[in-house]
């Protein structure tokens, strides 16, 4: 595997035996998923990557659909609009879940709607203190 490969959706850099996928914007538009999909396929495949870390850039690991292609795709033809969720996300989650090495969800901030469920479906989670910070202190209301 080359050692940074991509494009601007995800890159991909392996080092040592291990893959590290980043997903370089928060949502996830059509471009992203289809990215992933390749990367995560690839990864698999690649003897040489013993484990893989998927993460995200910024403050945000995956804020899950990009809502505003979701809502044009239900404005232009709402019965294609949820074909994402075969075509895109329950592969995403499979190929992790299933990944025949070990997958780290290295969460560095915000994670919810679909990025959480890539996050679950990864062996383990580690989260940045930093994305811990939104979380309200004990007793505050």
């Amino acid at each position: 595997m080359a050692d940074d490969t991509g494009n601007a959706e995800i890159q991909v850099g392996a080092r040592d035996g291990v893959a590290v996928v980043t997903l370089t914007r928060p949502s996830l538009s059509a471009s992203v998923k289809k990215a992933l999909r390749g990367a995560l396929a690839d990864v698999a495949a690649d003897e040489t990557v013993r484990a893989v870390v998927l993460t995200g850039t910024g403050n945000a690991f995956c804020v899950g659909q990009d809502l505003a292609e979701h809502a044009v795709a239900l404005e232009t033809d709402p019965g294609m609009a949820f074909v994402t969720l075969d075509e895109d996300y329950d592969r995403i989650v499979t190929a992790l879940a299933t990944m025949p090495k070990p997958v780290v969800a290295a969460i560095n901030g915000t994670c919810v709607g679909a990025g959480l469920g890539f996050a679950l479906a990864c062996d383990v989670r580690i989260a940045a203190e930093s994305g811990a910070s939104a979380r309200p202190s004990p007793g505050s209301a």
